[in-house]
């Protein structure tokens, strides 16, 4: 796919996202009345979800800045993992696409499976490293790979 079209797609999906982010923050009234207490659940929960949908839209913005950067550096259409060209088809419906479709298969099975697995186990609890903690994220990451091992996400699709 040439890079001017590839250009196209992601200002357009920026556009879409930056409209619905738009609209979603329009139907949020700021200052409105205290809600009476009976339906202060329902409130929150509709706050919640609202926030929610703003911090996602946030993410793939971000995503698909990250692509326009991509595509300035040259390494566009490539997958993060393997390296290998992602297709045409795929690049198109997804434009901000970091990966192919199995290491993307791949991860988004890591995340419904093995990541609340680790949180289950209490794996992923305790405290957050910060820049100087390596110790901690080695061991996270040794656990992970160990669990990468046993299940071979791939084979699970198949």
């Amino acid at each position: 796919m040439e890079a001017e079209v590839v250009r196209r797609l992601l200002i357009a999906e920026m556009e879409r996202l930056q409209a619905l982010r738009a609209a979603i923050l329009a139907t949020s009234v700021p200052g409105a009345p205290e809600p009476a207490p009976e339906d202060a659940g329902t409130e929150l929960l509709a706050q919640e979800l609202t926030d929610s949908l703003v911090h996602e839209l946030h993410a793939d913005v971000q995503e698909v800045v990250e692509a326009l950067r991509r595509l300035d550096a040259g390494h566009y259409g490539r997958c993060e993992h393997c390296g290998q060209p992602i297709g045409d088809e795929r690049l198109e419906a997804v434009p901000a696409a970091r990966w192919c479709v199995v290491h993307e298969a791949s991860r988004e099975l890591e995340l419904a499976v093995v990541r609340p697995v680790l949180e289950t186990s209490g794996a992923l609890e305790g405290p957050e490293p910060d820049d100087e903690d390596e110790e901690l994220e080695e061991v996270l990451t040794a656990e992970e790979a160990a669990i990468h091992r046993r299940v071979r996400p791939v084979e699970l699709l198949t």
